[in-house]
């Protein structure tokens, strides 16, 4: 009995949520803003092919529900399509050309939003995405197809800024990387194949079943 209860922990008992297949993140230098410093940065993609944008800045930079973030995205990873560069004046539009922003959240109200580039402008999407509140940031999911991502592979730059009304901010306060730095890359990430993970279940379980008979003899 013990046996089989083992048996099936090893091999029905992997975890049934969905799993990370894709991952990129982005680092900033502490201090380089005053307020809405960011410092982090990661998008994380599972296999519903739904994005977790993870947003932090120095704790002390940081008001919750004002301080926000838009992450910048080259879902093409082609700097000369999309809307050049990550903001206004077209900042490192060498390397990076915006196929949709996300932001989180979405100046001061309760819910962040998606834009995709239409060829001339960005289009806002229908749908209002609920965020978590960190301690030095924020967490918001949004499916790939709410913006237009074919594949989890992408390229991303970061900007901050300050809501000031549920319509309005001020410029940008801070950028990830900072301009001329490399943009960050979400890449697929490495996994056990499911041939892998049986073979080493049933191996193991065989072993178990060898010295179970072994100290019956």
């Amino acid at each position: 009995m013990k046996l089989a209860f083992l048996c099936c922990l090893i091999v029905g008992g992997f975890p049934s949520h969905a799993s990370t297949i894709a991952f990129g993140s982005l680092t900033d230098p502490i201090g380089d803003s005053v307020l809405d410093d960011l410092i982090f940065g990661s998008i994380t993609i599972d296999s519903t092919n739904v994005a977790t944008f993870v947003l932090r800045f120095t704790p002390s930079s940081f008001l919750p529900g004002f301080s926000m973030g838009v992450f910048v995205l080259d879902l093409d990873r082609n700097p000369l399509t999309g809307f050049a560069g990550v903001d206004g004046a077209n900042t490192d539009s060498s390397l990076i050309g915006a196929d949709a922003i996300i932001y989180v959240p979405f100046l001061t109200n309760p819910y962040g939003r998606a834009y995709t580039w239409n060829g001339s402008n960005f289009n806002l999407g229908a749908t209002q995405y609920s965020f978590t509140t960190l301690g030095d940031g924020y967490s918001m999911s949004v499916p790939l197809g709410d913006f237009n991502a074919s594949s989890p592979v992408m390229n991303f730059k970061v900007v901050s800024a300050r809501a000031l009304t549920s319509n309005t901010s001020t410029g940008v306060r801070d950028r990830m990387s900072d301009v001329g730095s490399a943009v960050g890359s979400v890449s697929f990430v490495a996994s056990p194949e499911p041939s892998t993970l049986f073979f080493a279940a049933t191996g193991l379980a065989t072993l178990l079943l060898r010295r179970k008979i072994a100290n019956k003899e």
